[in-house]
């Protein structure tokens, strides 16, 4: 029964030699298309979106970590700060604060197509208590930013080796 459904896509007019050919054709041709759309849907430019990723996954101890922030929106984004972020190591399934910035409260406005940028020297931070230390192992760069008057917090991830 299934065989005859499937064969009733293929006009009457085919020889009967060539019936198998004609349906793996129309079935290759059928994968071919969902296929297409799917990496169209998956690959194509995303509309209202605020982008937060580094230059590279993983980067030596010690050396700078390039972390940037696309506003990809129609409208602005906020921040609340110069440097509004903060790097934890998770450390046994645990996120531990490594290095938080806290700087002067001033409005950062981020307009459509426009990126910020920071960078941050992977080492520990002298003098300061209740910090881990700079270690190799999986990171995160969080911050938050503002969106049509409401806070998220976006977070990006990276390994120090």
């Amino acid at each position: 029964m299934f065989g005859k459904a499937i064969y009733a896509l293929v006009p009457s007019s085919f020889n009967v030699k060539r019936r198998p050919l004609a349906i793996l054709g129309v079935a290759a041709t059928s994968l071919i298309l969902a296929v297409s759309g799917v990496l169209f849907w998956v690959l194509r430019p995303q509309d209202n979106m605020v982008v937060l990723d580094t230059d590279r996954d993983s980067y030596p101890v010690g050396q700078f970590v390039l972390v940037m922030l696309r506003n990809e929106r129609s409208d602005e984004i906020l921040l609340y700060s110069t440097d509004p972020y903060a790097i934890e190591c998770d450390i046994n399934g645990t996120w531990w604060l490594v290095e938080e910035h806290l700087s002067a409260q001033k409005v950062v406005v981020i307009r459509p197509g426009e990126t910020s940028w920071w960078l941050w020297k992977a080492e520990t931070q002298d003098g300061t208590t209740g910090l881990a230390p700079v270690v190799p192992g999986l990171y995160r760069f969080r911050l938050e930013v503002v969106v049509q008057g409401q806070a998220i917090e976006l977070s990006t991830f990276f390994h120090l080796v």
